[in-house]
């Protein structure tokens, strides 16, 4: 069922499928991950319902981007939503799968200086995978983290940045194929439920053709001893709140 979900941040409405799958926390947390500085050409991989494109556009570190998603539907409601919040002047959307970009040229090498992907989180084979709709968005079943790595190292310029959100247990998998493409691991940051909790998410940056060396920044953590928002993950919100 297709639903019209309000944000809460910078008056952004986004629409979304509650059959399919819809957006958590590590798509805001993403956004503002990579929004520490300003960008002019943005490519969002993985975009599904456009949700990291849309927050970096209220963010204000953008002055254009591109949504690549493979799921027609999905592709259907990004482009909806951009319509929607007035912002057709910054994203656009190309309906395709993520493999073909460098083979067909769909988008020219080097074009922009930011890549962000929130991709599949689950190897195929490492145990059950769902079936419908979900199981591309949630498994390595059309793009795979050497998919990604590939792809961000033919659209990146040199010293341009790729920003991942994945799973702490993935982390040596991802930064072995980005290094494999010359995608250097610079900065770090681990996000965890609780103070006391193990990460349960990884944001990293990865640079194309830096030197080696990361910061591994402090951890983000999401709620306090009385299971509220930290102040962190407020300001997260009230930011986009800030720049409308």
């Amino acid at each position: 069922m297709i639903r019209l979900d309000d944000l809460q941040i910078g008056g952004l409405k986004i629409y979304q499928d509650s059959d399919s799958f819809c957006f958590g926390t590590d798509a805001v947390f993403l956004s503002w991950f990579a929004s520490v500085k300003k960008f002019t050409n943005i490519v969002d991989l993985c975009s599904g319902n456009g949700i990291v494109a849309i927050l970096l556009s209220r963010f204000g570190c953008m002055k254009s981007g591109v949504c690549i998603e493979l799921n027609d539907a999905q592709a259907l409601l990004c482009k909806k939503s951009i319509e929607l919040n007035l912002i057709e002047d910054k994203l656009s959307v190309i309906n395709t799968d993520l493999r073909l970009i460098r083979k067909n040229k769909i988008l020219p090498s080097a074009c922009c200086d930011l890549v962000t992907v929130n991709p599949p989180y689950s190897a195929v084979n490492s145990g059950t995978v769902s079936q419908g709709t979900k199981s591309f968005a949630r498994a390595e079943l059309e793009c795979t983290l050497k998919d990604v790595a590939e792809q961000s190292a033919y659209l990146l310029r040199q010293g341009g940045r790729l920003c991942v959100v994945h799973r702490p247990e993935r982390l040596s998998d991802l930064i072995c194929e980005c290094k494999n493409f010359g995608l250097e691991l610079k900065r770090l940051k681990f996000v965890c439920a609780h103070v006391e909790d193990k990460p349960s998410m990884i944001l990293a940056e990865f640079i194309k053709y830096a030197k080696s060396g990361v910061t591994v920044e402090p951890p983000l953590i999401i709620y306090d001893e009385n299971n509220q928002y930290t102040d962190i993950v407020n300001q997260i919100y009230e930011r986009g709140n800030a720049n409308e």
